[in-house]
């Protein structure tokens, strides 16, 4: 079975005062259903990877292969309709959501820009997304501050569904929570993954916080050098 994510030979280094920093030729697959978390510690790489797999950043070399398509080669139309297929969790759930903007604004955006909700949709489009991630519909009316650190990142979680992803880059998702919410949206994470048949990648600093989850462990090392995943 061709994997779902393929990457082969991926470099980026990133420039400082103390050296560089970032992904050294890394290689390895993923397949749709199954989780991979990459840890290591701050400046290995881990946030670059995801960069330059969502677009954010181009690589210094390597090749990149996304449900069947040369993901690095995609360009302006091509590109555009094929990035619904991988979205991303981020770490500052206060970032990620706008501070003016009530939650189901936040749900709806993604499938208004898109064209896949009419207004009349809108209010149980809205619920079964909350729902989905484990929280309660009362939440669409409230603003990201009013709600806790657990529920704005199932929200961000929510967000990234949207548009039904393949590919879910989850990066330092719970580094931030307290231990009853990380365990909630890793949960959460784990529930979806088997419901919808998503992929995962699941950065984290420490291996301990997400191995419960993860099918296969990818660790990056201070220097960004790779150890090859281990399956669990």
């Amino acid at each position: 079975m061709t994997p779902l994510l393929a990457v082969e030979g991926l470099t980026k280094r990133h420039r400082t005062p103390r050296g560089p920093v970032g992904c050294v030729d890394l290689s390895f697959t993923l397949d749709a259903g199954r989780t991979l978390a990459v840890v290591g510690p701050s400046g290995a790489g881990k946030t670059t990877l995801a960069r330059v797999l969502l677009r954010l950043e181009r690589p210094d070399a390597g090749r990149v292969m996304f449900d069947g398509r040369d993901w690095l080669a995609l360009e302006g139309a091509a590109l555009r309709a094929a990035r619904p297929a991988m979205q991303a969790v981020f770490q500052d759930t206060s970032g990620a959501l706008d501070p003016r903007t009530r939650v189901a604004d936040a749900l709806l955006e993604p499938l208004r820009i898109h064209g896949r909700v009419t207004e009349g949709e809108a209010p149980a489009r809205v619920a079964a997304m909350l729902a989905e991630v484990g929280l309660d519909a009362a939440l669409a009316a409230r603003h990201p501050h009013e709600l806790s650190g657990g529920q704005r990142q199932r929200v961000g979680i929510a967000r990234a569904l949207a548009l039904g992803p393949r590919l879910l880059i989850c990066d330092e998702p719970v580094s931030a929570l307290d231990a009853v919410a990380r365990d909630q949206v890793l949960a959460v994470l784990g529930a979806l993954r088997r419901a919808r048949g998503l992929a995962v990648l699941l950065i984290a600093h420490d291996a301990a916080l997400v191995a419960r989850e993860a099918d296969a462990i990818l660790a990056l090392g201070p220097d960004g050098r790779v150890r090859p995943p281990a399956s669990r």
